[in-house]
């Protein structure tokens, strides 16, 4: 995987879009509009956002993204498609399996219709189903289930507050608690902050919202005042179980055009020690004339404190690795850093303290019939033999850790003929 990239962080949207007709793994039909076509991941460019001014409702924010001018987890093409659906307003019938008394072995986020579905073990059976914008909740993303096995899930558009949020549920799928990013509390004169992300990272102390994009304005006491707005990438945080704190803000871009070294947060996960590992899009060299973009490895050490750090672990243009899922997995109290591939749909794994070069290797995931696949994100179960990803093009990926055995497990529910989008997955219970 020592694969040096020139071309970036392109990737093939065909890839992504082949839920929009509908089609299954095995399925060999794809819309012609896509076909062949290509645009970049989450992230992915050769220079910052601007800022956003004005409301950024759920529909807003959907069309900004499929304007390329803010950054979305799926090409602008396949933003287009969800767009139409988020505009039309369509009603989702999901085909639950009743009276069979089991509970959720995995659960799975689906994001167009902004819906948690809960899946039987192997993932074939939907069990659950939750309406997450009856909570307030539009375009679920990453998702993480804790020791407990409550799950936490990252919402890009929060109804109360045109931003994101994180959502804490009972294992059962009762709404617990909700954390709303904010004006943070360590940013003086803040009058007013749009922030969205794609993932959560948690633990017994932390809940940490990672943030793909930041609007922020602060607005002085003179009279008149004097307002600014800054934009950028980082992360929020607060103490875990107290979701009315007002968040605190580790800002790693504030240049909104400067890309060198990093242009967004993307996902995350914590470490035993409380250090986040995340994966984040960037650029380096001559912007004039030369640059490389794509995406790395970062982490933070310390970050609830004063001397928190930034290190770059797997600088841009490294390694073929495009904004995919982060995933601290731990067997028998050894950890590793496992971050998804999404371009060569392969599960990098790292030991700890993490080095530029991984120890295994999984995947590659499944390919449909005409040679498609992109894993986004998701975790391992309680033993850490099998791992089970999100697939852009509406299916789970399921692999068997020994042997390396993989498989595509395809529900009615992931695809009813829409624009949807899966995004995470996670076993409960976990390993976590």
């Amino acid at each position: 995987m020592n694969k040096r990239i020139a071309r970036g962080a392109s990737i093939v949207a065909a890839a992504l879009l082949a839920a929009c007709s509908g089609t299954s793994p095995s399925s060999s039909t794809l819309p012609s509009a896509f076909a062949g076509t290509h645009a970049p991941a989450i992230g992915s460019r050769h220079h910052g956002y601007g800022p956003i001014k004005g409301r950024l409702d759920p529909v807003r924010l959907i069309r900004l993204q499929a304007e390329g001018k803010l950054p979305a987890i799926a090409p602008r093409s396949a933003m287009r498609q969800i767009l139409k659906y988020v505009v039309s307003h369509h009603k989702v019938h999901f085909a639950l399996r009743r009276g069979t008394g089991v509970p959720p072995g995995m659960w799975v986020s689906n994001f167009t219709p902004s819906y948690l579905l809960g899946q039987s073990a192997s993932g074939k059976t939907t069990v659950a189903a939750i309406d997450t914008t009856s909570n307030g909740c539009n375009f679920p993303t990453g998702l993480k289930v804790d020791h407990s096995q409550n799950l936490w899930v990252a919402c890009e558009s929060s109804t109360y507050n045109d931003s994101g949020s994180v959502l804490e549920y009972s294992s059962g799928g009762i709404l617990l608690n909700t954390y709303h990013t904010g004006c943070p509390i360590n940013i003086q004169y803040c009058t007013g902050f749009q922030g969205y992300g794609v993932d959560v990272a948690e633990n017994s102390s932390t809940v940490f919202a990672p943030i793909a994009y930041y609007n922020m304005e602060t607005c002085t006491e003179n009279s008149p005042p004097h307002c600014t707005y800054l934009t950028g990438s980082g992360f929020e945080y607060w103490p875990t179980n107290s979701p009315s704190s007002p968040p605190m803000l580790i800002s790693l871009n504030s240049n909104e055009e400067n890309c060198d070294p990093l242009c967004t947060v993307d996902f995350a996960d914590l470490d035993a020690s409380g250090n986040l590992w995340f994966t984040y899009d960037g650029c380096y060299g001559d912007y004039n004339y030369y640059y490389i973009c794509g995406s790395g490895i970062g982490q933070v050490t310390d970050p609830t404190t004063p001397s928190w750090a930034f290190n770059q672990v797997v600088p841009v243009g490294s390694y073929d690795v495009i904004a995919g899922g982060v995933y601290i997995s731990q067997k028998r109290g050894t950890y590793s850093l496992n971050v998804v591939d999404r371009t060569d749909r392969e599960i990098l794994q790292y030991h700890f303290p993490v080095s530029g070069t991984p120890y295994n290797t999984l995947g590659p995931t499944p390919l449909n019939t005409l040679g498609l696949g992109q894993p986004i994100a998701g975790g391992f179960n309680q033993t850490d033999s099998k791992l089970a990803l999100a697939d852009a093009l509406e299916w789970l990926d399921i692999g068997k850790v020994t042997g390396n055995t993989w498989k595509a497990v395809s529900n009615p529910n992931f695809n009813a003929g829409l624009s949807f989008l899966l995004n995470g997955a996670a076993y409960t219970p976990s390993d976590k």
